[in-house]
Order: C-alpha cells, then sequence, then structure tokens
C-alpha cells in the first residue's frame, strides 16, 4: 500500500507517489521539510486565517509566476524580426 497525503492545493487525500493532484491538477512537489500537522490538515478544514493566508501564498506564486513570463515575452517580443521571406526570393542581378 502506497503512503498517503494531501494536495497542497486542495487539501485532499492522494498518494504521495502522485506528480500531479488528480482533483485540482496542481502539481506536487516532495515537501522541503517534515510537514507539521497543521500543515497537513485539509485546506477547507483549516480556519479562515490559516485558509487566508494559504490562499495569499498562492496568489503571490502565481504573481510571481505571471511576472516571469511577462519578462520571458518582452525577450522575445524584442528580437529582430525575421527578414520579409518575399526579399529574400527575389533574384539579385549584376
Amino acid at each position: 500500500m502506497s503512503a498517503l497525503g494531501f494536495c497542497r492545493e486542495c487539501g485532499n487525500m492522494i498518494q504521495k507517489h502522485y506528480r500531479y493532484c488528480p482533483f485540482c491538477g496542481d502539481r506536487q512537489e516532495p515537501p522541503r521539510e517534515q510537514p507539521t500537522v497543521r500543515a497537513a490538515l485539509p485546506a477547507r478544514r483549516a480556519d479562515p486565517v490559516t485558509r487566508a493566508r494559504m490562499y495569499l501564498e498562492r496568489l503571490n506564486s502565481l504573481e510571481r509566476r505571471l511576472i516571469q513570463l511577462d519578462r520571458e515575452l518582452d525577450e522575445l517580443t524584442a528580437l529582430p524580426a525575421p527578414a520579409d521571406p518575399a526579399l529574400l526570393s527575389r533574384e539579385i542581378t549584376p
């Protein structure tokens, strides 16, 4: 029998070897440290302050990722445009 754990996002019980939660689809990563009993409790059973803190952490994480993606997009759009294919197909006459 596999070890069980909880999804870090939705709090549903899942097998620890799952890479993604089958309920919410959130990517599961191995814990960096031994979780406390409070951290292992499902999110829907957490008190409102703890739940709000968890949601705020998730929003901050998403905001950091969005900023990173925005920077990558800016870098890609700053690259020079490819040459016009119509100009490349013309023959040059001496």
